[in-house]
This record gives C-alpha cells, structure tokens and sequence, in this order.
C-alpha cells in the first residue's frame, strides 16, 4: 500500500486555500451590504424629511416665500412659523432652504439675520430695494 499521506496533505492546503479566499469574498460581500444598508437608511431618513409636511401642503420653499411675504424673518421666525403650520422640520432643513432662497435671488438678507421678499423689501424701505 502506498503513502497517501502527502497526497491529504496536499489537498488539505488547497481546501484552506479555498476556504481562505471564499472568506475574503465574504468579508468583502458583508462590508458591501452593509455600506448599502448605510446609505438606504440615509436615504429613508431624507424621504421621511421630504415627507414631513402636513397632507395637502405646498413645498416648503413656497411656505417660506409666503411667510417672508408677510414680513421680514429670521430662520427661527421660519422654522416656529413652518412647525405651527405642521411642517415637522429643524433648524438645519430651514437653514439650507433659506440658504437656496437667498441664493436663488428670491429672498434678500437684511440686518439682524432677517429675510425678506423682495416685494416685502419695497414695502419696509419705501420702494428702495436692499441690496444684500
């Protein structure tokens, strides 16, 4: 009988050399599902943002236009105003829509922090419109 001692052994080290890649691919395949796991939670967490506004609402960035309409606001003006009309939103969502607005030219920035239509700026300055 012949010594298959060698030929075990031989195979044993090309089993673990297997076992050893199929664990990496696993490793790998885990670290993927999980970076997709991350980014769908991401990703719900937003939508759930988007969608917390009252049923029937107009879009936030309206709101805002229409409350600075009115008068001249401060973001903590928008957010209570935004939060009493049931838009479930904070500070740092009014933050960036302001920010949007200011940017887009539909809201100007005043003294003290506050914000403005251009139609409400006409209004306070007597025609004369701001330019911040």
């Amino acid at each position: 009988m012949r010594d298959i001692r060698s030929d075990l052994k031989e195979r044993l080290a090309t089993a673990e050399a297997k076992r050893a890649q199929f664990n990496a691919s696993l490793k790998a395949l885990d670290a993927e599902v999980d970076a997709i796991m991350r980014l769908l939670a991401i990703e719900e967490k937003r939508d759930s943002a988007q969608s917390a506004q009252p049923e029937n609402a107009i879009p936030l960035a309206q709101f805002l236009l229409a409350a600075a309409e009115k008068k001249a606001m401060t973001k903590e003006d928008f957010r209570m105003t935004a939060t009493a009309h049931g838009y479930q939103i904070d500070g740092r969502h009014i933050h960036a829509h302001v920010t949007n607005l200011v940017r887009s030219g539909e809201l100007l920035k005043g003294p003290n922090e506050t914000f403005r239509t251009i139609e409400n700026s006409s209004n306070i300055l007597g025609g004369a419109v701001a330019n911040h």
